[in-house]
C-alpha cells in the first residue's frame, strides 16, 4: 500500500476513534483528509455497516448508533440526546455560585477577628484602612480586642518604673 492510499488512521491510537475520547477532534480531522474515505463510508479496515460509539468517515456515532452533532470546539457531543444541539460538556460553563466580594471580605475580617488579630494588622493583611476594618467590625457587632482598645487609647499594659 502506497503512502498516498494509506488510511490516515494507520498507526494512530485506536482509542481516538471511540466516541468520548480526548483524541476525537484529531480523529475527525484525520478522517476529513483521509484518502480512503468515500463520502459517508470508510474503506479502511473491517467494514462496519452499523457503527456504534465510534467515528467512521468523519461522522461520530453514539453508543446507540445515532449520528452525533459536532460542537463548535470540534468534539462530538457524546451526551447528545436529541433536539437542538447545545454546547458539549467541555464547553459548558459550570454553574458554580460566586460569592459576593463584600461578604467574602466580611468573612475574612471575622476570621481574623476570631483569631485575635488587631485592626491595624487586619488592615495591613487585607490591604484596607483600619477605619474600614472598624466599620465592618462595628456593623457586625463584634467587640474590640483588648489590644485594639489599648492601641486606640494609647495605653499600654507596661508599668513604668
Amino acid at each position: 500500500m502506497t503512502a498516498a492510499h494509506r488510511p490516515a488512521c494507520h498507526g494512530k491510537p485506536a482509542d481516538w476513534w471511540d466516541t468520548g475520547d480526548d483524541g476525537n477532534r484529531l480523529a475527525l480531522a484525520l478522517c476529513g483528509v483521509c484518502p480512503t474515505r468515500d463520502g459517508d463510508t470508510c474503506t479502511a479496515g473491517i467494514p462496519d455497516p452499523h457503527p456504534h460509539g465510534v467515528i467512521r468517515a468523519g461522522i461520530a456515532y453514539s453508543d446507540t448508533g445515532r449520528r452525533l452533532p459536532i460542537c463548535r470546539c470540534g468534539y462530538p457531543q457524546d451526551d447528545y440526546l436529541g433536539g437542538q444541539p447545545t454546547d458539549c460538556r467541555r464547553c459548558r460553563v459550570p454553574d458554580v455560585p460566586i460569592p459576593d466580594p463584600r461578604r467574602v471580605f466580611r468573612w475574612r475580617v471575622r476570621d481574623l477577628h476570631l483569631a485575635g488579630i488587631r485592626e491595624a494588622e487586619m488592615a495591613r493583611l487585607l490591604g484596607r484602612s483600619p477605619s474600614t476594618i472598624r466599620a465592618v467590625r462595628t456593623a457586625e457587632g463584634w467587640t474590640r480586642t483588648k489590644a485594639d482598645t489599648h492601641a486606640a487609647t494609647g495605653r499600654t499594659d507596661r508599668k513604668v518604673a
